[in-house]
């Protein structure tokens, strides 16, 4: 989806928004409070990697069903919080293998970014992952307040508020050392990623695809 609007999710429900608009082919922040715009006017939302990681693990072929109670069980000890309370989205099946993507997020937190669109008035918008929108290969993506590690099993993000020594050993521990590094404003980053990739839509708190109930998202 071509966006008019894009929002920078935060990590946490008590955090802010952070919003731009496209005027003129750039992006210019636009303050949350004095937002005033149609409902209808079409908005992407990024998740934050500290909030939605991506996870790559062999699934067979099987029904979507079955697939999603198997990823779950796949990740399940990797998990900081039990299955019940986080919302899976599975990546599209890849033609020819059986290793897939999916993505995990704390079923509250999604539910808080619901009701802020609502209170916006937003309703034509996608919540797409972070982690989906780069491109193959190894790369760490500095976005200010968080870095996000892009590796080839796993896409995860990092308080740049830890300390230096903390920061290296989660590099060191994705494998990402000798990885390239981007710099760059995060809306502006991630909505330029998303031009080339535009990732993968984040299903409801109920597990349903919205990404497949009609164009409007949420």
């Amino acid at each position: 989806m071509k966006a008019e609007l894009y929002l920078d999710l935060p990590a946490s429900p008590d955090l802010p928004i952070r919003i731009a608009r496209v005027r003129g082919g750039q992006l210019e922040d636009v303050d949350p409070s004095a937002l005033n715009v149609s409902s209808r006017i079409k908005s992407v939302a990024f998740a934050p990697a500290l909030a939605v990681t991506r996870f790559r693990v062999p699934l067979p072929a099987r029904s979507e069903s079955e697939a999603r109670k198997a990823a779950l069980f796949a990740i399940e000890d990797d998990l900081a919080q039990p299955v019940e309370d986080v919302a899976l989205t599975l990546g599209p099946r890849a033609a020819t293998a059986t290793q897939r993507d999916l993505y995990v997020v704390d079923r509250a937190l999604l539910k808080s970014w619901l009701a802020a669109f609502q209170a916006m008035g937003l309703d034509q918008v996608q919540i797409i992952p972070e982690a989906s929108v780069t491109p193959p290969g190894p790369h760490v993506y500095h976005l200010g307040d968080r870095l996000l590690l892009s590796g080839p099993d796993r896409t995860i993000g990092a308080d740049t508020d830890l300390p230096e020594e903390a920061l290296r050993a989660l590099i060191t521990a994705a494998g990402l050392e000798n990885a390239p590094v981007t710099h760059g404003d995060a809306l502006h980053t991630l909505a330029h990623l998303h031009e080339n990739n535009p990732g993968i839509c984040l299903d409801g708190p109920d597990g349903a695809p919205a990404r497949n109930r009609d164009a409007k998202g949420y």
